[in-house]
């Protein structure tokens, strides 16, 4: 049964592998990596290359024996019989890159021969045991009874007061964002039609807006119109009404008054969201300007014998 093995970033540039698989013309990178996972915690695998290919390679239309043989030839594996005459594999370095759970049960295929351990062993540079390391193991020295290092006693102390020392500073402040940060967390709260490119949002960058600003414009949004989707506009233009309000500041765009007045000052942005959005706004602003005639007033169904 395949198990969870480790891959070290170091073997995507293994150039030998890579060499091997240039001229085979074989996966034999990927075949590899998936050996790990047949292995048991010694490194070794049943030779069936069949049931190998099962589970590492099954959609490939290759015959799985040339990748084995490859991979043989090149030093990554080998092969021996037990006494029965049964195949087997062994992948020499296997232990010197994992880490195997205590949990995993011990090694029940028979070992390689000593000679061929003792030759493998000569020609790569190893100082691990043939067991693999556990997480147990890994652990560090032992320690008995309460034995305290003089040298570093004092280390501890120094160290918890830095931490402290930290831990009391003054958070920093929020540091503006460029128009891709501002357009990430617009999307983020499923606002459409947000774009780097956006002359209002760039805008809104070099004013130094920040994510929080933006988080908090994008909530607003939500909550007056909860069931509708909100445009890029109308953030931004919450955005920029915000940036005209000094007073409402707090550091990063946006601010929090008492508790009454804060109400007030939101039901006040709903209501001018609203009329933006319905067009009232505008039609107000064109009665303020008016268009308004002066005529001179006369009483209509007026009779001069009643006066």
């Amino acid at each position: 049964m395949p198990r969870i093995r480790t891959v070290k970033p170091a073997l995507f540039q293994h150039s030998t592998l890579f060499d091997a698989e240039h001229e085979t013309g074989l996966p034999l990178r990927l075949a590899y990596i998936g050996l790990f996972t047949c292995c048991d915690r010694e490194g070794r695998f049943k030779w069936d290359e069949r049931e190998l290919k099962l589970h590492i390679l099954p959609w490939d239309d290759l015959d799985f024996s040339r990748v084995l043989d490859a991979l043989v030839t090149r030093g990554f594996v080998v092969e021996y019989a037990s006494d029965t005459g049964e195949k087997y594999g062994w992948i020499p370095t296997f232990c010197k890159h994992q880490v195997i759970n205590n949990r995993e049960t011990a090694s029940e295929l028979p070992a390689p021969p000593e000679p061929l351990i003792q030759q493998r062993s000569a020609t790569r540079d190893s100082r691990v045991p043939r067991a693999c390391p556990t997480r147990a193991k890994r652990k560090g020295r032992e320690r008995k009874g309460k034995e305290v290092n003089l040298k570093t006693k004092g280390t501890a102390q120094v160290s918890g007061t830095a931490s402290r020392a930290r831990a009391k500073q003054p958070p920093a402040p929020p540091t503006p964002s460029g128009p891709a940060t501002i357009t990430l967390a617009m999307r983020k709260a499923h606002i459409s039609g947000a774009q780097p490119s956006n002359p209002r949002i760039i805008a809104l960058a070099e004013q130094g807006v920040t994510p929080e600003a933006v988080n908090d414009a994008c909530e607003e949004a939500h909550r007056v119109h909860p069931d509708e989707s909100i445009p890029v506009a109308y953030v931004c233009t919450i955005l920029e009404r915000w940036q005209r309000e000094p007073q409402r500041s707090n550091g990063h765009g946006r601010a929090y008054g008492h508790a009454s007045s804060g109400f007030d000052e939101r039901a006040k942005d709903r209501k001018r969201a609203g009329d933006e959005l319905t067009g009232r706004a505008r039609r107000a602003r064109e009665v303020d300007a008016g268009d308004v005639i002066d005529v001179t007033a006369t009483e209509i169904g007026h009779d001069p014998r009643h006066s």
